[in-house]
């Protein structure tokens, strides 16, 4: 779909702040256990708090960064995918949209 629908454009946008911070949410919940565990000593702990803040930030940047309406979708999918989209949230979107996200959830399922 080339041509991301305006109102689907406006509702990303509404939600979008509320998906980052659910998402940095739970690097913070993960890093936390990781430094509170220290399971390996301190310098293992720091090593994998090292990697699990790079990889939350990858994550991020690929969830969030550059987003225009001509990647809208793609990001979407990748929300729902993570479980950062429900179904009630994704109704709020046009049957199109619903459409193809389901139709792209299930063949990657």
């Amino acid at each position: 779909m080339n041509n991301f629908p305006e109102k689907d454009w406006k509702r990303l946008r509404s939600i979008q702040k509320d998906k980052l911070a659910l998402v940095c949410g739970r690097i913070l919940d993960e890093t936390g256990k990781i430094s509170q565990e220290r399971e390996g000593g301190e310098h293992q702990a720091f090593l994998n708090l090292w990697t699990k803040i790079n990889q939350g930030n990858s994550q991020v940047a690929e969830l969030f960064d550059d987003i225009r309406r001509s990647t809208a979708l793609q990001k979407l999918i990748a929300w729902k995918m993570l479980g950062l989209l429900s179904d009630e949230e994704l109704a709020f979107f046009t049957e199109e949209t619903q459409a193809t996200i389901r139709q792209v959830e299930h063949r990657l399922r």
